[in-house]
């Protein structure tokens, strides 16, 4: 599986390591509708160690968020980190053409993505977990 999916509270964390297949995305959408039924929640897309991703992928995903309840007022910020510079600006344009149902920020690296994401929880009144608190300051690998 390229695709490892870890939940502390209302932090998804996501690992994307080689291609990304369709068949991968069945742990993530089940991580966001668990999270959707406990509150605001956060996501952290590490797509670092991703080598290829299918066409397929995007739009089986939108699919599978559009067979959910509203996400708009639970889903409440994305961190996806990029390593191409030239890949973060195809995904900022892709994220204007097809948005999700949330505020979507690109970043390079994890820990200013975790810093981004811990400020949005906080900002929405919704309890930081200790796993992302604090983090500020590791390395781009944390």
């Amino acid at each position: 599986m390229t695709l490892s999916v870890s939940t502390s509270g209302p932090f998804i964390d996501v690992v994307v390591t080689n291609a990304l297949e369709p068949a991968d995305l069945a742990a993530l959408v089940d991580a966001i509708e668990r999270a959707r039924r406990m509150g605001p929640f956060v996501v952290l897309t590490d797509t670092l160690a991703m080598s290829s991703v299918s066409p397929q992928v995007a739009s089986d995903f939108a699919d599978a968020l559009k067979r959910m309840p509203p996400l708009k007022d639970v889903w409440i910020g994305d961190a996806v980190v990029v390593s191409s510079a030239v890949a973060r600006f195809v995904l900022s344009r892709l994220i204007i053409v097809a948005p999700l149902p949330t505020e979507v920020k690109v970043f390079d690296s994890r820990a200013p993505a975790r810093q981004w994401l811990a400020s949005v929880l906080d900002r929405n009144g919704v309890r930081v977990p200790s796993s992302l608190r604090g983090l500020e300051n590791t390395s781009k690998t944390a």
